[in-house]
């Protein structure tokens, strides 16, 4: 922990997985609210039913970042709390391990004993479940979870009601105060969906739930927690906050050219409980590149803003308007996320960013490739330059416009080493 940690977890709603007939009142947010009542004497604060991994959870009300769980065993029959995980989310649905006891030490036979899971780095999540790793009952007296609020949101979880379990119907999300639109759903999370602003194409694509569909399905393959994942063209944000999901959102950066709809995926992060998210709005060059970059560049925005681009091309007939964008270099920004997932889509513009790009910590990338708008010889020169880079091609994740490579352990070492040389 450090100075400023507190209990999150006290006095907030609690859910266990099922009640026994040693349940307080046989209702299970009554009975779970006895394990983060404040209460530590050793006497059990709550009892699940016997079955297959029983699980107690704790709503913290908003995203925070956790430094240590501890739980505090029932003093009788505490060797049925052997082996459990820790488990966070951000909506109770999608869970990912935070920590996981496998040893045989039993632990809270005398007062004041606790278990302790201390977290190397602090994770994000609001919801924080404890599951036993085996069929029994489930039982113990008090959970304490210590961290502090993520930047930017202190005070909210006092000021409005928990979010439900479950998703709320589409229609039932809120409508933004001063544009025409409202919320939806695509895959798993809440995009909104400007009436005014966007096309009708665009429209259809994010209402049908169509929106990055193929990107969306491969980030929940390919993304592992403990990844650090950095998206290139971020538009309103779909694919960043399903890869947020599973790694945390303080794990994923993204950068946007299109000032206009970056500020929409900012939105989205915030309604999604994603704030965390590191959102920059610039271009990226490479670095041998950005030597003779302008501070500034051109951007063209297009009304369809899944096809804003650095060039107009010929027809240009979609472009909205052209905004002066600053310029970032690509490996440093990679480095200093410390990313090793790339995900890339920016209309062509990967060709240029990606040819003598040195990419030494990225073990896996997931880009949109558009050889019908910059050429097919140009997009081989740029798999082809990946290839020599140490990357190959997942075929069996690839195809209808999207190349996945990846590096192997060996490979991605040895690119280390040589960058690091460099």
């Amino acid at each position: 922990m450090i100075a400023g940690d507190r209990n999150l977890a006290l006095g907030r709603p609690a859910l266990q997985s099922s009640v026994s007939r040693w349940s307080k009142g046989g209702d299970p947010v009554i009975d779970a609210a006895g394990a983060n009542n404040g209460v530590r004497d050793g006497k059990m604060g709550f009892h699940t039913g016997y079955e297959d991994r029983p699980w107690w959870q704790v709503d913290l009300g908003q995203p925070h970042l956790l430094r240590e769980v501890r739980i505090y065993n029932r003093a009788s029959n505490y060797d049925r709390l052997n082996n459990f995980t820790i488990l966070g989310s951000f909506d109770g649905l999608d869970w990912f391990e935070l920590h996981k006891k496998a040893d045989s030490k039993l632990f809270g036979h005398h007062l004041p004993d606790y278990y302790a899971a201390r977290f190397a780095a602090a994770v994000s999540a609001r919801f924080v479940r404890i599951r036993l790793d085996g069929r029994s009952f489930l039982h113990f007296s008090e959970c304490e979870v210590f961290g502090s609020p993520v930047e930017g949101l202190d005070g909210q979880d006092d000021a409005t009601e928990p979010r439900p379990l479950a998703p709320e119907p589409t229609d039932a999300l809120d409508l933004a105060p001063t544009r025409n639109g409202k919320f939806v759903k695509v895959g798993k999370v809440d995009i909104f969906v400007d009436t005014d602003a966007y096309s009708a194409n665009l429209i259809a694509a994010l209402r049908n739930g169509a929106y990055e569909g193929k990107e969306r399905e491969l980030v929940e393959s390919l993304v592992k927690p403990g990844d650090r994942v950095f998206e290139i063209g971020s538009a309103v944000g779909g694919v960043s906050m399903t890869a947020a999901r599973i790694v945390g959102a303080a794990a994923v950066m993204t950068f946007e050219a299109n000032p206009r709809i970056a500020s929409d995926a900012r939105r989205n992060f915030a309604h999604n409980n994603l704030a965390e998210i590191r959102a920059r709005t610039g271009l990226l060059y490479n670095r041998a590149a950005y030597a003779a970059a302008p501070a500034e560049a051109d951007f063209y925005v297009s009304r369809d803003f899944w096809s804003s681009r650095l060039d107009p091309g010929a027809w240009s007939g979609d472009i909205v308007e052209i905004v002066r964008i600053r310029t970032a270099c690509l490996e440093d920004e990679i480095e200093a996320h410390g990313a090793n997932v790339l995900i890339c889509d920016i209309e062509g513009g990967e060709v240029d960013l990606l040819c003598g790009a040195k990419l030494g910590g990225i073990r896996l990338i997931i880009m949109e490739v558009h050889p019908g708008f910059v050429g097919q010889p140009a997009t081989n020169r740029m798999i082809a330059y990946l290839l020599s880079e140490g990357f190959g091609i997942e075929f069996h994740h690839s195809g209808r416009g999207i190349a996945v490579m990846t590096r192997d352990e060996q490979t991605l070492a040895e690119s280390g080493a040589a960058a690091a040389a460099a």
